[in-house]
């Protein structure tokens, strides 16, 4: 589990991949970067990647990087340094949800 704070708010902005945020596929945060993957069915999921900044993704509400599939169908990983969410499938995943 992450646990953030306002002290974990990066002193400068990191750059992360974001494949739908601009012709470059990156965007810059002074929060964090996240993969996400959203099941679709019981085979196919989709990922996305992003940034986390503004009143969306405060840093002083650590819920968005706990989320770990409550419902089974959301799984979110939270990194902090450059391009860090390129993160596959089995490693946004829990392990209990890996085959």
């Amino acid at each position: 589990m992450l646990h953030l704070s306002e002290t974990s708010r990066q002193d400068t902005e990191i750059t992360c991949i974001c494949p739908n945020c601009s012709q470059d596929d990156y965007c810059r945060t002074d929060h964090y970067c996240f993969s996400l993957a959203k099941k679709i069915n019981e085979t196919t999921y989709s990922i996305r990647r992003s940034c986390a900044y503004g009143k969306k993704f405060p840093i002083s509400e650590p819920e968005f990087c706990d989320h770990e599939g409550q419902d089974d169908k959301i799984f979110i990983k939270c990194c902090f340094s450059d391009f860090c969410n390129n993160h596959s499938l089995s490693e946004i995943l829990p392990q209990s949800m890996k085959k």
